[in-house]
């Protein structure tokens, strides 16, 4: 099963990163589309809109490959009975919260509203 995992795992990261590389070029391309339509600019734009759009989207495709080897390496390194960020993230959302303290007793003297009934009743 493990084998599996990280066989999704990387088409999920393959994906991801031809995504993060075309998106920019194609999101360049309709703008130029768009400029050319509206305020009829020459084609001569979709040109630079293709090199804008290649420049973007190697920009952001080395970033993510930057940020998967980040990722990778701190794996590597982390001894096995530690726990990850993530994990103790996942376990948060399930643990009880802690009581919170009461306030300062001259503060809800003030505002009435805050004490509980027992206490209303009390004064």
């Amino acid at each position: 099963m493990k084998k599996w995992t990280g066989m999704i795992t990387n088409l999920t990261m393959l994906t991801q990163f031809g995504l993060s590389l075309v998106t920019p070029l194609f999101l360049c391309l309709a703008l130029c589309w768009w400029l050319c339509d509206r305020f009829s600019v020459g084609t001569w734009i979709y040109l630079l809109g293709f090199f804008f759009g290649i420049g973007g989207g190697a920009v952001t495709a080395w970033k993510f490959g930057q940020s998967v080897l980040r990722h990778q390496k701190r794996i590597e390194t982390e001894p096995p009975g530690k726990k990850t960020a993530e994990a103790m993230i996942r376990t948060a959302k399930y643990t009880i919260p802690k009581q919170i303290p009461h306030r300062n007793r001259r503060f809800s003297a003030m505002f009435p509203v805050i004490l509980p009934p027992q206490k209303l009743d009390a004064r």
